[in-house]
């Protein structure tokens, strides 16, 4: 038995569990709406990388010549005794960020899409899990 396509099956078919419990989650979200008097809202979020890597990649200097990089937003924590802190965190400036009221019918529409999307990544997944051939036929 080949251990390595073993694993790589098992790696594949936990994506396949997780993708099943976010198509139930849609699923249930779905009736939600369907069935209850709802109110929703819709926010999508982009962040342009292009613009951001452009920042990272242009160098300034400080007053004691120092480096410091264009729109810089970054926090700089120091570890404390005990607590475990991020070194960095980095406050988002480029994102564009749109925000709606949807009615029923929207909603239901970008389910389905959600839905469709997480169907297709599944059955993609269970045709590489059937190109491995795990059995010795």
């Amino acid at each position: 038995m080949d251990f390595k396509k073993l694993e790589k099956a098992a790696k594949l078919y936990e994506q396949i569990k997780q993708l099943d419990a976010e198509i139930i989650e849609i699923d249930k979200f779905a009736l939600t709406v369907a069935n209850n008097e709802t109110e929703s809202c819709f926010e999508l979020r982009c962040k342009d990388l292009t613009k951001q890597k452009e920042k990272e990649n242009k160098l300034e200097f400080d007053e004691d010549g120092s480096i410091k990089r264009e729109g810089d937003n970054t926090l700089r924590l120091s570890l404390l005794s005990g607590w475990m802190l991020p070194t960095n965190i980095t406050i988002p400036n480029d994102d564009i960020v749109i925000k709606s009221q949807l009615s029923v019918n929207n909603v239901m529409n970008m389910l389905g899409i959600l839905l469709h999307d997480k169907q297709t990544k599944r059955q993609q997944i269970i045709e590489k899990l059937n190109k491995l051939r795990l059995t010795n036929d």
